[in-house]
């Protein structure tokens, strides 16, 4: 059951490609991977990720400090800051529950084969949510 008033919650995609659409207000997603294959390691992961937040009402209008970081599982005390902060604060319609969606490239260097965790930060909530992403030969 949905109620009114909730934590801030979100969830993440990774796909090979996301675009979005100015007309329609959203996004299309390509090839959702749970996996990506390289030719060799190193390699550098060049890829996509879609962010759905919703906010608590009573904060529609508060503006929200948020980043994504990738931790290979090897080294869970290495962390890669992946993108710039964003400052994002809800746009969504006042009938509707208050958050934003939101695409971006990433890139990340993967030195082996392995499960690289995709997550997304706030800087009054930390961790709001991780993605697993599989890194493996051709």
């Amino acid at each position: 059951m949905i109620t009114n008033e909730i934590d801030i919650k979100a969830q993440l995609i990774v796909a090979k490609e996301i675009q979005f659409d100015f007309e329609k207000l959203s996004h299309s997603l390509k090839e959702v991977c749970n996996s990506i294959s390289v030719p060799t390691f190193p390699s550098v992961i060049c890829t996509n990720v879609l962010a759905k937040l919703y906010f608590p009402i009573s904060d529609s209008n508060k503006e929200y400090d948020l980043w994504l970081e990738v931790q290979s599982a090897e080294s869970s005390s290495i962390k890669s800051l992946v993108t710039e902060v964003f400052t994002l604060k809800n746009i969504r319609d006042p009938e509707q529950i208050p958050g934003i969606d939101f695409s971006t490239e990433i890139r990340f260097l993967a030195k082996k084969q392995g499960t690289f965790y995709v997550s997304l930060y706030s800087d009054e909530h930390g961790e709001l949510c991780t993605y697993p992403l599989y890194v493996k030969s051709e």
